[in-house]
């Protein structure tokens, strides 16, 4: 079985030129080197985010053969000044060119998340017409509007039209987005995470989607560990009961993971929370706070990457080429720090 990475991220072309240029369009900003966004200042030089052929080399290096490529969450452009709708459109053109150089790369397409009806238009578009295979959003607009709010009904309806899964990538945009100490990474990502499914969940929302399929990177953040007090709260608090129909334990089947957890003992709760072929095998590449060695990960947890990569092809639905690398011990690719 080829081994499947579902969590990478790349860059557009026209993105570099408009740092370059300087001219600030879609709200980009920063130096050719660099991205200024609200999480921070990210590297975006990469040559994997850039150049289809690093990727594959990459790839190699950590003894990947087929990669689900996203959009940097650092460049969701959600603001309504900044022309959204068209920013995405320009990056899954984009994505579906740097997909499209190899049968190794598949794409996941990005979305104008405060636009919900033109959203679910470009995912019908990027599936349909660009071969893209699902949808990437954020964990919403802001601590003030999560994904339960902002009436992304016809995004939900169309993913689940689609067949198509949705990852819902964090956006610090949740309860810890300050810097300090690099815990809106570390506690942040996670929390919103959890802050946002655990929303989806308890409004009453998934009721009206139940075909809906979410991917939940890193894991699934704080969500499984806090599992059992949400099904708690549903069985002992009338208010909780009265919004969703059904106690958190029966939505598990709309939910996988991927295994970007940085910890043999989580990744084994993880995998028995959920069952192992819910948990796929991710690396966040290019980004240091990633996975390197990703079935290095998976045999000290005592978990199969093959069955991983056979989950991650259910359920996005991709035709894989016959091919598979050499497992490496260690992966020789080596990247800079950065915010993600």
């Amino acid at each position: 079985m080829p081994i499947v990475d579902v969590h990478t991220h790349f860059v557009p072309d026209f993105v570099l030129d408009i740092l370059h240029q300087g001219t600030g369009e879609h709200g980009i900003v920063g130096t050719s080197g660099y991205l200024e966004t609200q999480a921070g200042r990210l590297p975006v030089h990469y040559p994997e985010m850039q150049s289809p052929g690093a990727k594959l080399g990459a790839m190699d290096a950590r003894g990947v053969d087929i990669s689900l490529v996203s959009l940097t969450p650092h460049l969701f452009i959600y603001d309504s000044e900044h022309d959204p709708v068209g920013f995405a459109r320009k990056a899954n053109d984009s994505l579906a060119g740097f997909a499209s150089s190899s049968d190794r790369l598949f794409g996941i397409a990005a979305l104008p998340l405060g636009h919900p009806l033109e959203a679910a238009d470009e995912l019908r578009r990027a599936v349909s017409v660009l071969g893209l295979v699902g949808g990437i959003i954020g964990t919403g607009l802001s601590s003030e509007q999560p994904l339960d709010v902002i009436g992304l009904d016809p995004v939900f309806e169309a993913a689940a039209a689609l067949n198509v899964p949705l990852m819902i990538h964090p956006y610090y945009c949740g309860v810890i987005t300050s810097p300090e100490f690099f815990l809106n990474n570390t506690l942040g990502v996670p929390f919103d995470t959890g802050w946002a499914v655990a929303r989806l969940i308890a409004s009453g929302t998934l009721d009206c989607h139940p075909r809906l399929k979410l991917l939940l990177p890193h894991g699934g953040g704080a969500l499984p560990y806090l599992f059992g007090r949400m099904e708690n709260a549903w069985n002992r608090r009338i208010e909780v009961r009265e919004a969703a129909r059904r106690p958190p334990s029966a939505y598990k089947n709309q939910f996988w993971y991927d295994s970007i957890v940085h910890s043999d003992e989580a990744l084994r709760y993880l995998a028995a929370f959920a069952g192992a072929d819910r948990v796929l095998l991710g690396t966040d590449s290019p980004y240091l706070t990633g996975d390197q060695t990703p079935c290095r990960t998976f045999a000290r947890a005592g978990l199969d990457p093959d069955i991983a990569s056979a989950s991650t092809a259910d359920l996005f639905r991709l035709q894989l080429p016959e091919c598979r690398t050499q497992q490496l011990e260690t992966a020789t690719h080596s990247v800079e720090d950065h915010q993600l």
